[in-house]
């Protein structure tokens, strides 16, 4: 794809010291999509990743986010198919807490993915998944904003069920006047490791 191409298609975009950088969708059957990371020095292409997830789950990339030192990018995935080394547990299963570290029980509706991508040709470094908890089972979770928090990564979302404690269960929702979807904020170790804080509106973390 030409950078008037890339450009043009709407897809959240970043500049990396010299790099514009672009992430979005490979429609790659009629069916199936995959994850797209585009990076190009003025109008040439100097990479292209579309390996992060090659699964039959859709998987979908949406943003991305620079602090200077460390790239970030938010994806979509709607379930777990193939094997580790085919999507993001190949770099997620060294996580903390073990909700962080895969899909989770169930499939179809889509959770984030938040990943830490090297720039010099976005290879997967870490990742994390984030998802809202319905009866046990993972539901719709997406990412709509990431910083700094000190030397954290503090990333706000919308919590499409129960927003996640700590360790993965369900809070207590305090404020019954709040409907679904529920802000949700967690704060990450800049390696994406470990969960260190979360908090939700009108729930008890």
């Amino acid at each position: 794809m030409s950078f008037q191409a890339a450009a043009a298609s709407g897809a959240a975009r970043i500049t990396v010291g010299r790099m514009t950088l672009f992430i979005g969708t490979n429609q790659v059957t009629k069916l199936n999509q995959d994850p797209i990371v585009l990076a190009y020095e003025g109008s040439r292409l100097k990479w292209a990743n579309t390996k992060y997830e090659t699964t039959g789950a859709d998987g979908r990339g949406y943003g991305l986010f620079y602090n200077g030192k460390q790239l970030y990018a938010a994806f979509s995935i709607d379930g777990t198919q193939g094997q580790p080394n085919q999507d993001f547990r190949r770099v997620s299963g060294g996580a903390t807490q073990p909700w962080l570290r895969s899909y989770g029980n169930g499939g179809g509706p889509k959770v984030a993915v938040v990943a830490r991508l090297d720039p010099a040709n976005g290879k997967l470094l870490s990742a994390v998944y984030l998802s809202a908890i319905n009866n046990g089972k993972s539901n719709s979770f997406v990412v709509k904003g990431m910083s700094m928090s000190g030397n954290n990564l503090w990333v706000n979302g919308l919590s499409y069920f129960a927003p996640r404690k700590l360790d993965g269960a369900p809070m207590q929702q305090i404020d019954q006047t709040k409907k679904s979807p529920f802000s949700y904020n967690i704060t990450l170790t800049p390696d994406l490791k470990t969960a260190l804080r979360v908090s939700a509106v009108g729930w008890q973390a």
